[in-house]
């Protein structure tokens, strides 16, 4: 850890609190539901390999958004089943086949295609049947008449060279935070149940069913089904709300160095277009990240951005600039050069929620861990 001296920005990534974390998460599935880590995004901007190594042994699946995420995992967990939800290229159709990757099918045009390249490769894929029960991006329409969706489905259970081994859909509101958000996720469990339900009267073999995100697979069991796919909430991303529901704890802690302290007067401004000006004598302290490390812009036009100094706010002040950025630190006692700001995370003294920081930036906590850029190391714990 001493090398981190020589950083300007870095990020810590606690792999016991992600472990944790998944601990917290499965004691509250229903007895038999299969546990998927969902590690896309480069596990929410906390890397692969080093969350697969952390919590291989809690997890039945793993799901990522493409081959290239999926192939890391595998090269870090050689055994578990990996579930690709996005567009796959004829290429990558032959990769999943060599190395146990199940693939997802959104169209019966889509999959009828792997079926015929399946054929011309000679390899056979596994593959999860995506079904549209409201959130209209992708999967087969199942919205308005369930024996028309049986009716499209059911010759793809017969395609060459396919096993369908599971189904699944996505949640609008997750569990649903109103009387209208649980009304319209009831809707689409209803849906998919009943074209489960109308396929297996059928004769076929739905395999591994599952609808729950991370929100519902804690507040919501009866979509637990036979398996929940769990994300976000591995990495501590959750509302505030949510913490008092389940302990969670943010993996990621981001730091940036203080690279000069500097006074200026009352009229004063600071930063491009003098967005700030100063109504007092101000101490500024200039921290060595900026918006291409991934801290967004926006955060300093909020009142509510902060980072955490001595375990007290220090307010952004001025544009966030592409490497640097600046808060006051007036009523701060004894900030020197070379210390660190908490930009995000807890580190067990302070904490900057990254919940909070979402809401600035009109998106998610999971935006924000996603978005910390390569510039930014990380170190991990």
């Amino acid at each position: 850890m001493d090398e981190k001296i020589h950083c300007r920005t870095y990020a810590e990534i606690h792999t016991e609190r992600m472990r944790e974390n998944v601990i917290q998460l499965k004691r509250r599935l229903t007895a038999g539901t299969r546990f998927m880590a969902v590690v896309k995004g480069n596990a929410y901007g906390h890397g692969i390999e080093p969350c697969v190594q952390a919590i291989d042994d809690l997890c039945d699946w793993y799901g990522t958004a493409t081959m290239q995420e999926a192939l890391r995992v595998r090269r870090a967990a050689d055994k578990k089943p990996i579930l690709v939800f996005g567009y796959v290229s004829d290429e990558e159709i032959l990769l999943a086949a060599e190395n146990k990757i199940t693939l997802s099918a959104y169209s019966a045009s889509s999959l009828a295609h792997m079926s015929a390249r399946c054929v011309s490769m000679k390899v056979q894929v596994s593959v999860h049947l995506k079904l549209d029960t409201g959130f209209h991006r992708m999967g087969m329409d199942c919205c308005k008449d369930i024996p028309c969706c049986v009716k499209e489905l059911l010759p793809l259970f017969s395609l060459p060279n396919i096993n369908i081994t599971g189904m699944y859909t996505h949640l609008v509101y997750g569990a649903g935070s109103s009387t209208k958000e649980q009304a319209f996720t009831d809707v689409q469990r209803q849906r998919f149940q009943d074209c489960i339900r109308a396929l297996q009267e059928q004769g076929v073999d739905t395999g591994i069913c599952h609808i729950c995100n991370s929100k519902a697979a804690v507040h919501a069991p009866e979509l637990h089904m036979d398996m929940v796919r769990v994300g976000a909430y591995i990495f501590g991303l959750a509302a505030a709300s949510e913490q008092q529901s389940i302990p969670l704890q943010e993996a990621l802690v981001w730091k940036a160095r203080i690279v000069l302290l500097r006074d200026i007067g009352i009229g004063e401004g600071v930063g491009y277009g003098h967005d700030f000006i100063a109504k007092r004598p101000v101490r500024i302290a200039v921290l060595a990240a900026g918006f291409a490390d991934g801290y967004r812009r926006c955060i300093a036009q909020s009142p509510q951005g902060y980072v955490s100094i001595h375990g007290q706010k220090a307010l952004l002040i001025g544009k966030v600039c592409m490497d640097m950025f600046m808060v006051d630190v007036s009523d701060i006692e004894g900030v020197q050069v070379g210390e660190y700001a908490l930009l995000s995370g807890d580190d067990g003294t302070n904490a900057v929620s990254s919940y909070l920081l979402g809401k600035i930036i009109q998106g998610t906590a999971g935006e924000i861990a996603v978005g910390i850029t390569d510039r930014v190391q990380r170190y991990i714990i």
